[in-house]
């Protein structure tokens, strides 16, 4: 590797930690909440909470456009004026907030969330325009301040959560009202931290570049709203089928899978940076191969470890009605593992400015994805939703891997990687056959000793790394 990729590669593993730091912190405290929640909420309760954050998670992409990803895109670039994008990146998240909260207020919804619309559109309020700043934050370069914001949302969550299902008893209400009062102390530091007032500017806005902002986001709406189908729809399907009880036993056990999530989504913060930046500079594809060698052997590796440790650590973190969750959380981590996967090659895409092309490939998983929750849920229940989500991860990721080739070719170990995914799977049918955990850690040390090399390797780099920057 020449002297130009290993400086990319030092900037990305520089931003890792810190992006790092800040979300594994983040998720720590979250993780210190779900007995909390599993304490003082039903699982009717608690379904009823999540599929309103799900419906919001919905609305979000749509009310947006997706613009926060032409705000990251545009605001990166040097040859834009960042007041201008900012402006335009507002003007059309307040236009499409109007419109989709004037929709949601005259339709039918058809479920539990017909009694929750004004906590549903004033959580989509206050998260979209935290969402704002904290991508702003990154594209300024502020990777410290985005970090620090993620622990200060987390914290306030903890606290307020605390006070208001403890304290107050507040049930569905208290967690959607934590949620809320969290993100308007995250803007209120963004504001404070990155001295909004010099970027804030009034008159008419840059058409042409909103112009071309928006049609970079549009389409990703779709990509969006399909990732949400791919990940969120199953909630709903579980509630027409099994009630919303149902639901709140299933996001207990996606919170697991959540921490591999967690892993992928830190790197991929940092990636997504290093990706553009490498892309426009006509890098060969020497850097992304050795990325991708080092993100696979500690992506699957820590897959392995926490699907070992699943079923022991569940008592500590749930109890009562929620305590055999973790019978769901095999399959759902190895849709997390694809879905790492497919979101370090949809970065190729956005680096590419292949946009189209992600929308596609997200669209087909999240129509597999519909397919198989209404074809399993109501012959496997629960367990028919978390079998769902990996067969369409696995799908997506798959195309992604052998389609990102048209524009950006590297090498991928694809023995050693199939190799590594034939013994999660084996884990996990191990774990769901009710046998004793020998085996499974047996698995998983394999996993560990196939990238161990690689590890190793990686983590003397990030221990250098850190204490130069010390």
């Amino acid at each position: 590797m020449g002297k130009k990729e290993s400086n990319a590669s030092r900037e990305l593993m520089v931003n890792t930690i810190i992006f790092g730091f800040g979300t594994i912190a983040s998720k720590f405290i979250m993780f210190a909440l779900l007995p909390i929640y599993t304490a003082y909420l039903t699982t009717a309760e608690l379904g009823a909470a999540e599929l309103v954050v799900n419906g919001m998670n919905l609305l979000f992409p749509i009310a947006t456009i997706n613009i926060l990803s032409a705000l990251l895109r545009y605001g990166m670039d040097e040859k834009k004026d960042k007041k201008k994008v900012l402006q335009n990146t507002v003007i059309v998240a307040v236009a499409g907030i109007t419109v989709v909260g004037c929709s949601i207020y005259a339709a039918d919804l058809q479920s539990i969330l017909t009694e929750w619309k004004f906590y549903l559109l004033l959580l989509l309020l206050c998260y979209t325009f935290a969402q704002v700043l904290s991508v702003f934050a990154k594209a300024l370069g502020q990777t410290r301040v985005f970090a620090v914001g993620n622990i200060f949302y987390t914290l306030s969550l903890f606290v307020i959560s605390i006070v208001l299902l403890k304290g107050f008893h507040r049930g569905t209400a208290g967690y959607l009202e934590g949620m809320i009062f969290a993100n308007i102390l995250t803007f209120l530091y963004f504001v404070r931290t990155l001295h909004l007032e010099q970027y804030i500017v009034w008159g008419k806005p840059d058409k042409v570049l909103l112009k071309e902002m928006v049609f970079f986001s549009l389409p990703l709406v779709i990509n969006s709203v399909s990732w949400w189908v791919a990940s969120f729809c199953d909630r709903f399907v579980l509630e027409r089928y099994l009630g919303t009880a149902a639901v709140g036993i299933y996001s207990v056990s996606s919170k697991i899978p959540a921490v591999v999530s967690t892993a992928a989504s830190v790197f991929m913060q940092a990636w997504v940076l290093s990706s553009i930046k490498e892309y426009q500079q006509g890098t060969n594809g020497v850097f992304f191969d050795a990325v991708f060698r080092k993100f696979s052997a500690f992506f699957i590796s820590w897959a392995a470890v926490i699907l070992c440790l699943c079923k022991p650590i569940m008592p500590y973190l749930a109890g009562g009605e929620f305590l055999d969750s973790w019978r769901y959380v095999p399959f759902l981590l190895c849709g997390a593992v694809w879905n790492g996967f497919g979101g370090f090659y949809s970065a190729l895409y956005t680096s590419a400015k292949k946009n189209t092309a992600v929308m596609v490939t997200t669209l087909c998983g999240a129509g597999l994805n519909v397919i198989l929750n209404f074809a399993l849920i109501p012959n496997m229940g629960i367990q028919g939703a978390a079998l769902a989500t990996m067969i369409s991860q696995l799908a997506v990721a798959a195309f992604r891997m052998a389609d990102s080739r048209r524009f950006l070719i590297f090498q991928v170990e694809y023995k050693r990687l199939g190799l590594s995914v034939l013994l999660i799977l084996l884990e996990s049918g191990v774990l769901l056959s009710g046998k004793a955990m020998f085996p499974a850690a047996v698995i998983c040390l394999i996993i560990i000793t196939v990238y161990f090399s690689e590890i190793r390797k990686t983590a003397v780099k990030i221990l250098r790394n850190i204490k130069q920057k010390g």
